[in-house]
């Protein structure tokens, strides 16, 4: 086919535009090669630019590509644009001839323009004049090869639609009577999207014609210190009075609390050495439009960030033109589609129905209005372990327990009088029923299929039997968990990174007040617990997830609601994710209220002998304070001893810990030991000491050694 080419318009550069193209040009000629290398990469990953690469016919020779970059550099260095912009039009017809779509090439282009983006900003970022000047003329020459590669894209394709018009027409005159009002039909629609193709491309062609740029240089206080036209008309006041005004107060985001919160936000990472780029909305001419908004960190010779480099391009039109082409493409494509659907043979197209039924990984049955079997695939023979033969013309219910036929039946006509895609039985159990008569769970999905015949039901059979065991093993063990948390005395409870509850069991919901374990989620301690208590608590749970160290059996003071004395022994562990991050918190509290008081009132008694003790030796009656003494020790009965000893070695086993207790009420009643008794030395110092003089009785040693053997 040759296709006529559209007439040439030769671009009218300004002495500025020119330069600004020459600076980019000088630049990516330096470059051109590494550039190319990437461009050739992305463009091998696409998947249609991947099929034009790996089509030899259609790639250019070494020759062509070397007359393609003579015919470029002419056009740029000397101004010699028609044979430049012919060869354009050429690859215009070869993308459309090839069916690629001007989706990727927008995308190829976005890609050319990251890639040459650095190499612009190290050459020029000293110079904001130079490097706008160089990013504009990039622009132009991109502006300038879209419209032409557009324009003889366009031609091109219409040209492909109308030569495949024809032979459509030339097939289609071969049909009988019937079909001839059908080809009708279809011809006036092919006219009709022609007709919109055509409105396309001059909507393409006003899109490109408006591609712009706005550019600003801004100081790290945010005070501009550049702006070029572009940007001063779009603010609608003139570039010196836009000099010096605050960047990040101006009414290009003035309109949305919102966009102006996220430009700050950017502009502040920006000024710390970070590059942005994301799409934003913004006011201009009276409008908004939504831009491609990117922030560029500029750095001096210290490596320090010194300016802002801001720019917008307006992307409104680009994203509404691609919108509207590939809904015209899809729609033109329909309905060639359909057109070549029509005037295929009714047996090919059987065909292909049958291979995607038999390539289909699920069993699929297929059964008319009456409910009877008329296609399967052999997923179901090997689901159902019958021969096609077996259950083709058979009813669907040969399929279903018997438990079901009834209200299967009842469901069935209902489906056939408003038939529509959906899945079988939401929220019930299905099962299937195979030829040995065994049941198992699956998961059906309902489509209505219209053909000349009448209705047809396709329904997509998939056997869910390891996913129900797998969903029931979960339930299990979630079940399991819950009963133990519940079961165990010692409150347990995970907090998220800000210390919020989002799983308590019954102990800690009875620490916190709350009836129910779901009153507390989503709160914290500030909601439960007095103000200094929760904040020690947030203090250290945020330590936690600042520093990933647990915190190991603490003891904390936490109060009842009615002021009575209470204390917790507490442990809090990080849990961390695949990466080592903290992600939340798991607290495990016992209550050691007894063992404190047990603790607090062996002090008391101590403190009463000394002070006795005191009064005593000032009258001389040393062997009366002896007795005193021992009095005092022995005043705590063997229970006390146990709790006490259990808070200084959590470790000791419990046999043990008779042993030692008695141990050390026989050694108290000894008047040799108590007057070597000092009432200075603490109480934990005097328990070390006995243990140390009971190791010469042989029971004794073996029970220290069983002690220390547990943990002491």
């Amino acid at each position: 086919m040759n296709a006529s080419l559209p007439k040439v318009t030769i671009p009218n550069l300004t002495p500025d535009e020119q330069e600004g193209l020459q600076d980019y040009w000088r630049i990516y000629e330096a470059h051109r090669e590494e550039i190319t290398a990437q461009l050739m990469e992305m463009a091998s990953q696409h998947p249609e630019f991947k099929y034009i690469m790996q089509n030899a016919a259609s790639q250019p020779s070494a020759e062509e590509q070397a007359r393609s970059r003579e015919l470029q550099l002419n056009a740029v260095l000397h101004n010699d644009w028609e044979p430049y912009l012919k060869n354009l039009q050429h690859q215009g017809m070869g993308y459309a001839r090839a069916g690629l779509s001007f989706h990727a090439w927008f995308e190829i282009v976005a890609a050319f323009r990251k890639f040459l983006m650095p190499h612009l900003l190290n050459s020029y970022g000293q110079s904001p004049e130079h490097l706008l000047s160089a990013i504009g003329g990039m622009d132009t020459l991109i502006d300038i090869a879209l419209r032409s590669i557009g324009d003889s894209y366009l031609e091109t394709k219409e040209q492909l639609i109308r030569t495949e018009r024809k032979r459509a027409e030339e097939e289609l005159r071969k049909l009988n009577e019937d079909l001839e009002q059908r080809v009708a039909e279809r011809t006036h629609r092919l006219e009709h999207a022609n007709q919109q193709l055509e409105d396309s491309k001059q909507e393409i062609q006003k899109i490109l014609d408006s591609m712009s740029t706005l550019n600003a240089k801004v100081d790290l206080d945010g005070t501009l210190l550049f702006v070029n036209k572009i940007a001063a008309q779009a603010s609608g006041l003139p570039i010196q009075e836009l000099m010096g005004t605050n960047f990040l107060e101006g009414q290009w985001w003035a309109f949305d609390p919102q966009v102006q919160s996220r430009v700050k936000d950017a502009f502040l990472k920006a000024c710390f050495g970070t590059a942005i780029s994301y799409d934003e909305k913004i006011f201009v001419f009276g409008q908004i439009l939504t831009i491609s908004f990117s922030l560029t960190p500029m750095l001096g010779n210290k490596g320090r960030v010194e300016y802002i480099l801001a720019e917008a391009r307006d992307i409104s039109a680009l994203k509404q033109a691609e919108e509207a082409l590939q809904l015209r493409t899809t729609q033109l494509e329909a309905a060639n589609q359909g057109l070549q659907e029509e005037i295929a043979e009714r047996q090919r197209a059987e065909m292909r129905f049958r291979d995607l039924l038999e390539s289909a990984p699920d069993a699929v049955v297929i059964v008319n209005s009456a409910g009877e079997i008329v296609l399967v695939n052999s997923q179901v023979e090997k689901l159902f372990g019958y021969e096609r033969s077996q259950i083709l013309g058979h009813s669907v219910e040969i399929l279903i327990p018997e438990r079901f036929h009834s209200r299967h039946t009842a469901h069935r006509v209902g489906y056939f009088t408003e038939p529509r895609v959906r899945p079988m039985g939401e929220s019930l159990d299905l099962y299937g029923l195979r030829q040995d008569g065994s049941e198992f769970p699956i998961e059906i999905s309902l489509s209505p299929l219209q053909t000349e015949e009448g209705i047809l039901v396709s329904a997509a059979i998939r056997d869910v039997t390891e996913r129900k065991q797998n969903r029931d093993a979960l339930i299990q063990e979630r079940d399991l968990l819950r009963t133990l948390m519940d079961s165990i005395p010692d409150t347990i409870y995970f907090k998220d990174t800000s210390s919020r509850f989002t799983r308590i069991n019954k102990a800690q919901a009875s620490v916190l007040g709350v009836a129910n374990s779901e009153d507390a989620i989503g709160k914290t301690d500030l909601d439960f617990q007095p103000h200094e208590l929760a904040k020690e608590f947030y203090d250290e749970e945020q330590e936690i997830v600042r520093t990933g160290k647990p915190l190991i059996d603490r003891v904390e003071y936490n109060p009842t609601a009615d002021g009575k004395r209470r204390w917790f022994s507490a442990t809090k562990v990080p849990i961390l994710d695949q990466q080592g991050r903290v992600t939340s918190i798991v607290g495990i509290s016992r209550n050691i209220t007894e063992h404190m008081l047990a603790e607090e009132k062996f002090r008391g008694l101590l403190e009463s002998a000394r002070m006795q003790s005191s009064s005593w030796i000032k009258k001389g009656s040393s062997n009366w304070l002896i007795h005193k003494q021992r009095e005092c020790l022995v005043m705590l009965d063997p229970r006390s001893w146990a709790r006490l000893l259990k808070c200084w070695y959590p470790g000791a086993l419990r046999r043990d810990m008779h042993f030692i207790v008695k141990a050390i009420t026989l050694s108290i009643r000894s008047a040799r030991w108590v007057s070597d008794w000092n009432f200075s030395v603490s109480v934990r110092t005097v328990v070390n000491s006995r243990l140390r003089s009971a190791l010469a009785l042989r029971k004794l040693r073996m029970a220290c050694w069983s002690v220390r053997r547990s943990g002491m």
